[in-house]
Order: C-alpha cells, then structure tokens, then sequence
C-alpha cells in the first residue's frame, strides 16, 4: 500500500482538496493520503519546492508525492511523473519539483550542504522523469483550470496500484529548474541570503551549520584537529572517547558562539533553541530543515525587521 503525500496551494476552504482525495479513493480506496501542507501562498512556487524538500526525506521510501501550485495550469507546461530518492514525484513541470528532485535520499535527516541542492546536471545521474500523457490515467474530458483533480490525483492513484511508470508517457531528460541559492565564501565569512519565511516569521536561510564553522577558518581548523585527536585516541577506550569528544563539541560550539550573523543590519546571536534568547530577543539557531534561521523568541522576526526571501544574510 503506497503513502499518497498531497501539497498545493489550494487551501481548505474550498472543495479542491477533498475532491482530489474522492478522486484518489474512487480509483484506490485503500490509498493512504497525508494531508502534507494546502496552505502555500498561491502561485508561490518557491514556497511550495522549499515545502517539499524540508518534508520529503522523512516519508517512507515509495511514497507518491503531489504538489500542485501551478500558476500556469492549462498552458503549455508539462505535468510530470518523476522517480527520486526512492519515491515518485508528481506535478506541473513549473519548477516546484526542482528542489526535491536535486535533494539528497529519504534518511538523511534533512541536514546537508546546500551546495548539494544545486540542480542536477543532464550528464549526472539523476531522476528518472516522465510525462503524464497516458489518457488512461487521467480523468476523461479533463478541463484546463484544475490538473489537480483531473490529471495529477489520477495519475497518483494508478501508480499506487503498481501501474508501471513508464506506462504514463514518454521520457524527459530534463525539468524546469529552480535554482537554489548557494552561500558565497570570501576572507573568513560567508554570504547567503533568505530562502523562506514560515508562518511564525522566522527567516530560513541557505546557510547550514557547516558554514558557521567555514566563517572562519582558524576556529574551524582548530575544531577539526580536536576531531581527528578523539579519532586517535578510541583505542585508549570507551570512557576517554567520550569524554574527548565531548570536548570537540563543546569547543565546536564555543567558535560558533562567537560568529556573528547579520541581516537588515541587525544581528541575530546564534542560540542552541528559540528559548535560550530571552523573550522579544533576536536569535538564530539551526532549524528543523537543516538551515540556519533568523528568529525572535516569541516573536515575529520577518515583520518586526521587515525580512524577506532574497535578503541577504552574513556570517563574519
């Protein structure tokens, strides 16, 4: 029995979403469908592929993923079946998938470089993508304003009855990319910029913990040879190999204390969880996506310093 995963933007105020699922259970009635996020804003294409790429990895390999925040439904876009990571991926081919697809495999926690979220080369291994051309798989007399009941649910539900996937349609070679933004290193810091805010207003940037440690070098250098001294001494046994890289980590997370970052001119103390900043205080910490975020503790960061996707961040 597949994981049906369904993402849009259509909100749960209208009837889109429970007529893709009474399309789903019309064609599997004993589909799982998980409800993973209806409130993108519309059209935000970028919000929707961050959506999926913060959520994919923790689903069960095999699972059916729908997204649909397709602005240019009805136009010559393509609707796309795609196989990744263990998993399929089914949407417009508008760029909403591109993050995920480029995404490292379910498992890895969700935390990795962003230089690894760069879109695939056509020359790299990469996912195998097809497209939903097949009629048979989708609804008959299919209309032009909503894929998402008449071509996308459909072809998820026959998949999840073991249809094949190259039963669906010809073979692509490519897809609408959506580049992700890499941080840029220069002289001890490092530059990146915002790539999302959520509904709490925290600021999620492309910067990673690895890149606290990069900010500066000499820090970073001294954190690595603690490292390789804990690897050298397991040997002397269990206790001592514990207690030194108890020691690493904490000398690890004394130099990333002292890293500064800044965005809009204000800086943001780095913090282990929203709380250790006192309340109303700014901060960022590493958040759940693996990305580092610019936060208030108990506030919200992106209204009160006006943040925005595409503000810069620094690292110094």
């Amino acid at each position: 029995m597949s994981c049906i995963a369904l993402l849009t933007d259509f909100g749960t105020e209208d009837w889109f979403v429970g007529t893709m699922k009474g399309v789903i259970a019309a064609i599997n009635p004993k589909a799982y469908v998980i409800d993973l996020c209806h409130d993108i804003p519309p059209g935000d294409i970028r919000a929707g592929a961050f959506a999926l790429l913060a959520s994919y990895r923790y689903f069960p390999r095999g699972t059916i993923f729908v997204a649909v925040v397709d602005p240019g439904v009805g136009g010559p876009r393509e609707a796309l079946l795609a196989e990744a990571h263990g998993c399929h991926f089914i949407g417009p081919d508008n760029g909403l998938l591109a993050y995920a697809l480029a995404g490292g495999p379910p498992g890895t926690g969700g935390r990795q470089d962003a230089s690894s979220l760069k879109p695939p080369s056509t020359e790299a291994p990469g996912p195998r993508i097809r497209v939903i051309e097949n009629p048979a798989y989708r609804l008959p007399d299919a209309g032009t304003t909503f894929h998402g009941r008449d071509v996308f649910a459909p072809a998820a539900a026959h998949l999840s009855l073991g249809k094949p996937a190259g039963s669906f349609g010809k073979r692509k070679e490519d897809f609408v990319e959506l580049p992700f933004p890499v941080p840029f290193r220069l002289r001890g810091t490092v530059s990146g910029q915002i790539v999302h805010i959520d509904r709490f207003g925290n600021a999620i940037t492309n910067l990673t913990p690895r890149d606290l440690d990069a900010a500066l070098p000499d820090r970073s250098e001294r954190a690595g040879k603690a490292e390789k001294a804990d690897k050298g001494s397991r040997q002397e046994g269990s206790r001592q190999e514990g207690s030194r890289q108890e020691g690493s980590r904490q000398e690890k997370n004394a130099a990333r204390k002292s890293v500064i970052v800044k965005a809009k001119g204000k800086s943001f103390p780095l913090a282990n969880f929203y709380a250790e900043a006192g309340p109303g205080r700014p901060l960022s910490v590493a958040g759940s996506a693996g990305f580092l975020e610019l936060s208030i503790n108990g506030g919200n960061a992106a209204r009160k310093f006006g943040l925005k996707r595409g503000d810069p961040v620094r690292i110094a």
